[in-house]
């Protein structure tokens, strides 16, 4: 599962634009928000995956977020550590 922080994550800021930042910023405290922000941000780093055939240096640039990131990212996403 991926951790994310709502306030500092690039990929769910663009995503965030117009929600109220007391959801953005208590999403930490309520599990249910912070599993549907999870799963959003899973699904939109695959489809950005998806639309440049597996690139990702180019998914990375796309996100917003540095190489290093998004290869974190993308290891807990397939199970690694």
């Amino acid at each position: 599962m991926l951790n994310i922080s709502c306030t500092n994550n690039t990929i769910l800021s663009k995503i965030f634009r117009g929600w109220p930042t007391e959801v953005k910023n208590n999403s930490q405290d309520n599990p249910a928000l912070q599993s549907r922000l999870v799963e959003t941000e899973e699904a939109e780093i695959k489809r950005i995956l998806g639309k440049l055939n597996g690139n990702k240096t180019q998914a990375a640039q796309v996100l917003g977020i540095s190489r290093s990131t998004f290869y974190r990212k993308f290891r807990k996403l397939k199970g690694g550590a």
